[in-house]
């Protein structure tokens, strides 16, 4: 096949990527979770923890300079352009894997990649954690080139310290792992630790230990089950990794099969298994998410795999399918804020002396937008008796509800309804 067309074929996969990533930002006003006002708000002031201290906060900087230089941006454009930067290390990543790997192989994985559904799910929340990921990809990359360009690998992980917390934590594990393999990893992985503590001028530290803190407090008590199964589906590609396990299982019983891995897809294999471990074994809650760690080297395994055993051919399409399929499964159905609830939110602001009561699923965007002192209750489960307790005890003021729950309130006087949402002015 000609060199044109691999190109090709790779420009065509980051569009698709791209495009999976960024539709809910330009259809909807405001997708992705909670999380999406909080990195709003970071984002408008990157140097303010926000009632977290330690959170690495190298992309609200990035964002805030990208407002800075497109003039002050408002919500919207922050959110339309702050997810683009992921695109540079995604760019950059493909420009070195092919000096490392056969074009086709990098053609051809790249699809996977960019299709994955994990990604996608990653990228729905406005927060650091796909560039994170690219950074970390592009650092154990970097760990694969011949000294002393390998060294540069130091840079990124400084970057990734900098950046996201569980993308510095498997990182952790990874070099740890593959500087079995070449010990100078241990070096480069520890030089970057040294340089994210200069560039901060020591703020790293203050992450790091805040970082420890937050895996101590939820590994005794996990805020959300795990999710193991969950991160497995949804990154497809790592099926390349138990394939060829059990490829050598079979071979370990006498059925040979003509296969061998070559040194640089014995060093996918290693990066391909680590976050795949941390998956089934990492006993927090979340543990799911370092499927998405894993995707890029056991795509480019899943090709080199293809070309061993070409009858993999056929699942290589099974597998893109799936996760195309997967992919927009969760662009359809990412999560966003009514703008006719934004609006009635909105309109809270214009009233002085506003103490609101919000659902827990609004809990950082109703007083993001009503810009009022905001306590919470279960919506989900909803108990009319603790909420007029919670009334009497903070001297609420407003009641943000669904409709469905309004009919039975009393000592509440609607003040404003749009779509399924009422607010209501508390009178007792």
């Amino acid at each position: 096949m000609d060199f044109l067309v691999y190109y090709i074929i790779i420009v065509l996969s980051i569009i698709m990527g791209m495009s999976f990533q960024m539709y809910p930002y330009l259809k909807h006003r405001y997708p992705g979770s909670n999380d999406i006002i909080y990195h709003i708000q970071r984002t408008r002031k990157p140097e303010d923890g926000f009632g977290i201290v330690g959170y690495p906060n190298l992309f609200h900087y990035l964002t805030a300079a990208i407002s800075g230089k497109l003039t002050r941006l408002n919500e919207r454009q922050i959110l339309k352009y702050g997810n683009l930067l992921a695109l540079i290390p995604t760019l950059v990543f493909a420009y070195l894997s092919l000096m490392i790997f056969d074009i086709h192989i990098v053609a051809f994985a790249f699809p996977l990649i960019m299709a994955s559904p994990i990604l996608t799910y990653h990228s729905h929340t406005f927060s650091p954690r796909l560039l994170g990921i690219w950074f970390y990809n592009l650092s154990v990359l970097l760990y694969l080139f011949p000294y002393p360009f390998s060294f540069i690998s130091s840079v990124l992980v400084a970057l990734v310290a900098l950046t996201h917390r569980m993308s510095m934590q498997t990182l952790f594990f990874t070099s740890i792992i593959l500087g079995f393999i070449n010990p100078i990893i241990w070096i480069e992985f520890i030089i970057g630790v040294v340089l994210a503590i200069m560039v901060s001028k020591g703020y790293y530290i203050t992450i790091l230990k805040s970082h420890l803190q937050f895996i101590k407090m939820y590994y005794r008590k996990p805020h959300l089950p795990n999710n193991e199964l969950k991160g497995l589906i949804i990154s497809p590609s790592n099926l390349s990794v138990f394939i060829i396990i059990f490829i050598y299982l079979i071979n370990l019983l006498n059925y040979g099969i003509s296969f061998s891995l070559s040194s640089s897809m014995q060093y996918l294999f290693m990066w391909s298994v680590v976050p795949i471990s941390l998956v089934i074994l990492w006993r927090m809650g979340l543990s799911f998410q370092h499927a998405a760690f894993s995707v890029a080297p056991s795509s480019l395994l899943f090709i080199y795999l293809t070309d061993q055993l070409p009858v993999l051919n056929i699942l290589y399409w099974l597998v893109l399918i799936q996760s195309i399929g997967l992919s927009i499964m969760y662009v359809r159905k990412v999560e966003y804020l009514d703008p006719k609830l934004e609006q009635l939110l909105r309109s809270l602001s214009n009233i002085d002396g506003v103490v609101l009561c919000a659902p827990n699923t609004l809990k950082r965007k109703a007083p993001y937008f009503s810009g009022a002192y905001t306590y919470h209750y279960d919506d989900i489960h909803f108990d009319k008796e603790q909420l007029l307790k919670l009334f009497r005890e903070h001297h609420i003021t407003h009641l943000l509800i669904r409709k469905k729950f309004a009919q039975s309130l009393e000592g509440f006087k609607k003040v404003k309804e749009s779509g399924d949402w009422v607010i209501f002015e508390y009178i007792k």
